[in-house]
């Protein structure tokens, strides 16, 4: 079977210090300017502060951070369909592909924006996938679960950023 025993998987994912990039103050106690919401299709101006929904640790211009909350949530979307056409044809080397495509851009996505939790994440499910794809073992129903859990950690972090909170999280128990 797969070994889904990952070294180096923390049991509790650290974000990262508060920067300033791109002349948008982020991090904890940054400065929101009133007015700005993100949502409903509505993004800030340039160089404004960060929208009042995102959490404060994004380190991305707030023009910005709308398009990865949608880009996030698609990606994430496309993991889960992946994972269900696996469980439906596991020998699919096109799925398997296409699934390790999606978790590294989720993954190299969530680490511009930085959100370290969800790229940490992502970073351990794509090296899980990398070894399966390298190693020519079987994709299992047991691989499938661990992965739509890990899915289903995904989706909750991009919860918890959209609502302004801290997308940490325990993920000890995935992997």
């Amino acid at each position: 079977g797969v070994v889904l025993d990952l070294a180096g998987v923390v049991q509790r994912i650290a974000p990262r210090p508060a920067v300033v990039r791109a002349g948008v103050s982020v991090g904890a106690g940054a400065g929101v300017g009133a007015g700005t919401a993100v949502g409903a299709g509505t993004a800030a101006g340039a160089g404004s502060a960060l929208p009042a929904e995102a959490w404060r640790g994004i380190t991305l211009p707030a023009e910005l951070v709308q398009g990865f909350f949608d880009e996030t949530r698609e990606r994430i979307d496309r993991v889960e369909e992946r994972l269900l056409a696996l469980e439906q044809n596991p020998t699919s080397r096109d799925d398997l592909d296409a699934l390790f495509r999606d978790v590294h851009t989720l993954k190299g996505g969530a680490a511009l924006a930085g959100v370290s939790p969800l790229n940490r994440l992502a970073h351990r499910a794509e090296d899980l996938l990398g070894e399966l794809r390298t190693s020519g073992r079987a994709f299992t129903p047991e691989l499938n679960d661990l992965l739509l859990a890990v899915a289903d950690r995904f989706r909750a972090m991009l919860k918890r950023l959209t609502d302004g909170q801290d997308p940490t999280m325990d993920v000890g128990y995935l992997m």
